[in-house]
Parts: C-alpha cells; structure tokens; sequence
C-alpha cells in the first residue's frame, strides 16, 4: 500500500504516513488515489443538489472539491502559468516555479478554471454534478503519468524527476484507461438519481 499512499500524498493533503517518500511508486496508483478523493467530493455535490439552490450547491461543491485536494492542483496550475505565459527565458523560468508568490498570470489562469467548474456545475442536476466532479477527477489524475512522459521536468532531480521514473509506458497506458473507466462507470449509476423538485432561483 505503499504506492497509494504516495499518490495520496501527491494528490491531497491527507496525512498520509510512508516509511520513504517515493514518487516514482505513485504513477500507477493514481487512479485509485484519485476514485478515494472524488467520493466525498461527488457525495457533497449530490447532498448540495439536493438541499440547496443549484448555483449554491455548486459553490459548495467547487469548495469540496478544493478541500479534499488541499488546493494543490489549483497551486500547481498558478505555478505553470506564471511560468509559461512569462515573457521570460528558461532559468527565468525556473525562478518563476521556485517562487511561493502567484502573479496575475497564475490568478488570472486560477480564477477561470473555477469560474468554468462552479458555471458546468451549476447547470446539472445533484446526479449530473456528482458524476461529473468525480469523472473528472478520476479521467485527470489518470492521465497524469502520459502527461508526465510527454513533457519532462525542468530539473533532472526533484519531485517531477521523480515520479517521471515511475511513468513507464505501460502505466501510462493503464493510468489513462483506469482513470477514463472510473469516470465512465461513475457518470451512469449518478445520472440515474432521481432529482428532487425544480427549485427556483432566488431573484
């Protein structure tokens, strides 16, 4: 259980506990990772559909969402786009990563990604948006390790080096498909929820 463990790690901020922090033995257990995560995620769109107005419910669930995961793919997107959209050469570039500040690039990349969750969530139903935050986060952390092999870290040591070791064609391939079927089985069994009374929309 070791490699779920580090997936854990590298995809949340649960205090997962490892004799050895090994990235590399994450890549192939991300799906599964990731099917942990979006559990909760899915039940807190499901039970704010219900209960709630549908533009509320999808601010809570955009919310849950940032709280399993310990905002750390929305850290890493602010990151790469203060990165890559700098006019800047490479080890400009390198800075750019290594600094803890986000510039507007990064708020401006971040600000949208939420915008275009909470917008597709609040136009489904509490199954439609249940299926649809955990298909998404199953698909996503499932395709990381092609991701990985596809583009190679700035630096040949750290983190990124690191689990790229791990990213062998044959996990990719798996991770990609591991990750696509979760999120294929669980749009079907949400979807077929019965949904509660149309509410209407305060205003």
């Amino acid at each position: 259980m070791t490699g779920l463990a580090a997936a854990l790690g590298l995809l949340s901020r649960l205090p997962v506990r490892v004799q050895a922090w090994e990235p590399e033995r994450a890549a192939m257990w991300l799906p599964a990772a990731a099917a942990a995560l979006a559990a909760p995620v899915a039940l807190a769109a499901w039970a704010a559909g219900e209960l709630l107005p549908p533009s509320s419910a999808a601010a809570v669930t955009v919310a849950a969402w940032i709280a399993v995961t310990g905002a750390l793919h929305l850290d890493g997107l602010a990151d790469c786009a203060d990165a890559a959209l700098a006019p800047a050469d490479r080890e400009r570039r390198r800075e750019i990563l290594r600094d803890v500040h986000h510039g507007t690039f990064a708020v401006a990349a971040v600000g949208m990604v939420l915008l275009v969750k909470y917008g597709c969530l609040a136009s489904m139903g509490p199954g439609n948006a249940a299926g649809a935050a955990a298909g998404a986060m199953a698909a996503s952390r499932g395709m990381l390790p092609g991701i990985a092999r596809a583009f190679p870290p700035l630096r040949a040591e750290g983190m990124g080096a690191a689990f790229r070791a791990g990213c062998t064609p044959m996990v990719s391939v798996l991770g990609a498909a591991a990750g696509f079927g979760i999120s294929g089985l669980v749009l079907g069994p949400w979807e077929s929820l019965p949904r509660g009374a149309p509410r209407r929309q305060p205003g």
